[in-house]
């Protein structure tokens, strides 16, 4: 009986001496290396946690750029719609300088009510002798283009026609010398620019059968049994001031309205003759300084 106990503490012993053995140290290192094992799996768990951290931040931060970069986009579609009513900043000068900028709103007026404020303004102008006040009419707070402009006098141009004129547009009062009762008026004119001559001609040629109809209400021109013979007579060519110009005489041989090539890419139109060389001179000047 003794012999078999002690055959098997031989076999237990021989047994854990192997494990130990197998393990690489005895049974204190057996603990270390449980305790190693246990340290390196908490290390891991921690290292995932860290990147897992560092993933939702870089996450976060990126749905808050798209968020961002969203909204710049919303913003700059809503406000370019304003700025296709406002082609030039006032503020820093329009096609030529001018000494006094005056904004008319024409917000709800009718084509009548909005010629009548602009006539008003050109007939009754205090700018100085010789000066020149532009008028922009204003919807919205903002200064309309061309193109609507000439939509809201009702002008018969279609949009080929008026692509081919500039968005941006003057028009205004120059006050010309006191008549001889001493009482100084102004000068209706319209300054446009355009790409050239050879593009503009043919459209201010086709402009020029409805430009009195479309313009009478701001030159002060009603249709009437002394002036319906106007509104179909025929424009003449004329050199002003050595400048190609087309004219419409009524039957004294005033001028009632014409249009000027200023340059290549600009074109006056006018119910005078004053304005034509103070706009030409300022528009030269203008051009030397650039």
């Amino acid at each position: 009986m003794e012999n078999e106990n002690n055959l098997k503490s031989k076999k237990v012993e021989t047994f854990t001496g192997d494990v130990v053995k197998a393990i690489g140290g005895n049974q204190a290192g057996i603990v270390k290396k449980l305790i190693h094992e246990d340290e390196d799996r908490k290390a891991g768990k921690r290292s995932d946690f860290n990147k897992s951290s560092k993933n939702m931040f870089f996450l976060a931060l990126g749905i808050i750029l798209l968020v961002f970069t969203g909204a710049v986009l919303f913003f700059s579609f809503v406000f370019n719609k304003n700025l296709n009513t406002t082609p030039v900043m006032l503020e820093q000068g329009g096609i030529i300088y001018t000494d006094r900028n005056t904004f008319q709103a024409i917000d709800g007026l009718t084509k009548e009510n909005t010629e009548k404020a602009v006539f008003d303004r050109v007939k009754n102008t205090n700018i100085k002798v010789d000066g020149i006040e532009a008028i922009y009419l204003t919807e919205n707070n903002a200064v309309i283009n061309f193109k609507r402009f000439i939509n809201l006098i009702k002008s018969e141009l279609d949009q080929i026609h008026i692509s081919i004129i500039g968005d941006y547009f003057m028009m205004g009062a120059m006050n010309k010398a006191s008549n001889p009762t001493g009482q100084e008026f102004g000068e209706f004119f319209i300054l446009l620019q355009t790409r050239s001559f050879d593009d503009i001609f043919p459209v201010m040629k086709i402009w020029e059968r409805k430009m009195l109809h479309d313009l009478s209400g701001f030159i002060g021109v009603n249709l009437s049994p002394s002036t319906n013979y106007l509104f179909t007579k025929d424009w003449e060519d004329t050199i002003i001031l050595n400048k190609n110009t087309r004219v419409l005489r009524d039957q004294e041989g005033n001028t009632v309205l014409s249009y000027v090539f200023l340059t290549n890419q600009n074109v006056l139109i006018t119910n005078g003759e004053t304005a034509t060389k103070e706009v030409m001179l300022r528009l030269a000047t203008g051009q030397i300084k650039k």
